[in-house]
């Protein structure tokens, strides 16, 4: 069965979160689909390439790896030469791979590439009120696959979120390692991708019910053009066994094995 059109929460944030890469205002233009401002090759800095970057630049990497840890306070593109061939790794013990932060509104793409092994942290951070776009990458083998927080905004398509949660402590209970974690007011709207195999939840809010410390998640979640099984295989832990898939989505229901999806 395919969920063409899913939504909960308020309608006038179901908006806000549909608009998501419409928006032309801000602090810069939307570039996707441009030509390449700079070429970055390995051995290349992909940082040094952001900081000397213009708003609205095109950053495309090569086929390569890079180990890096990379903050991005601006808006531009980053594209790869696609996820098999451009991948990104954390270096740096409890930093994101990605964090992409600002308090003004930015808008950020990122396109056709890997985001593996944070070292104890999140492949993707997303925070204050910047705005991001993950199309045909993958995130894999960090703590958390996707981290939301603040009033940040997220357009997910054509992406794999898949083995996440390889940080010891998520076996122990000590966190909660999962695909996409959604905390205060973020919103996420996620087409026609996988989220597979991680430790803990496949998509979980900062909620008690999700077996956070405390309720902490007003923002609102989206999905479009999802199968059932492409939200499936999380808990790998077995961590929430028991704890079903609560909230109001389409995840709720009892031929669902426990730990797949966990929201208001």
């Amino acid at each position: 069965m395919i969920l063409r059109v899913w939504r909960y929460g308020l309608a006038a944030s179901v908006v806000v979160a549909l608009a998501l890469l419409s928006v032309a205002g801000g602090s810069g233009s939307w570039v996707q689909g441009q030509g390449c401002t700079v070429t970055v090759q390995p051995g290349e800095s992909i940082q040094r390439a952001i900081d000397e970057a213009k708003e609205g630049a095109v950053v495309c990497l090569v086929a390569g790896t890079w180990e890096e840890n990379l903050v991005i306070r601006k808006s531009l593109t980053l594209r790869g030469a696609g996820r098999e061939q451009t991948k990104i790794k954390g270096k740096k013990e409890d930093k994101s791979v990605i964090s992409i932060a600002s308090d003004a509104e930015i808008l950020v793409s990122i396109d056709g590439l890997t985001v593996a092994e944070a070292i104890g942290a999140s492949g993707i951070e997303v925070a204050g009120k910047a705005r991001v776009s993950i199309t045909t990458s993958q995130i894999s083998g960090n703590r958390d696959g996707i981290y939301m927080k603040d009033s940040a905004q997220a357009e997910i398509r054509g992406s794999t979120i898949e083995g996440n949660g390889t940080k010891e402590d998520c076996k122990k209970k000590e966190y909660i390692c999962s695909g996409i974690e959604v905390w205060g007011k973020s919103q996420v709207k996620i087409i026609d991708s996988k989220i597979l195999k991680n430790a803990d939840w496949g998509v979980g809010a900062w909620l008690k019910q999700c077996g956070y410390w405390y309720d902490d998640f007003t923002g609102t979640v989206t999905f479009e053009e999802m199968e059932l099984e492409e939200i499936s295989g999380n808990s790998t832990t077995n961590n929430q066994a028991g704890m079903g898939n609560p909230g109001n989505h389409y995840w709720n229901r009892p031929d669902i094995p426990d730990g797949q999806v966990c929201l208001p």
